[in-house]
């Protein structure tokens, strides 16, 4: 326990909380506003990582997605065009063979950079 907590005394100043929370949140709700516009279901949202680059921070989401072909598409479109300068880090989709309605089933890790508030 002590350690954990000298760990946590010693990066405290440098990491900040609040505004990870917010970027977490700005990017949900976006996710979730391009979710209705484009009919693409989202079944999970995850959140992985915020890493500090110096006047910036990396926060990633690790999503599930379902849908067709056109709206995976128009989803990633979207989001790659959206004012959060949302960004797929990774992707892995697969075709449900059983499935007559060529219907996409996948995870999307997803990622923005946004200055910190220091």
């Amino acid at each position: 326990k002590d350690e954990v907590q000298n760990k946590y005394e010693s990066v405290k100043g440098h990491v900040p909380p609040v505004l990870a929370g917010k970027q977490i949140d700005a990017m949900t709700s976006e996710l979730q506003q391009i979710e209705k516009k484009t009919g693409i279901r989202l079944n999970d949202i995850k959140p992985q990582e915020t890493i500090p680059m110096g006047f910036f921070q990396k926060t990633s989401l690790r999503i599930e997605i379902e849908g067709s072909r056109e709206t995976v598409m128009h989803f990633l479109w979207m989001m790659e065009a959206s004012p959060q300068l949302l960004r797929v880090s990774k992707m892995d989709l697969a075709r449900n063979v059983k499935d007559l309605r060529d219907m996409l089933k996948g995870t999307i890790y997803v990622t923005a950079i946004a200055p910190t508030t220091r």
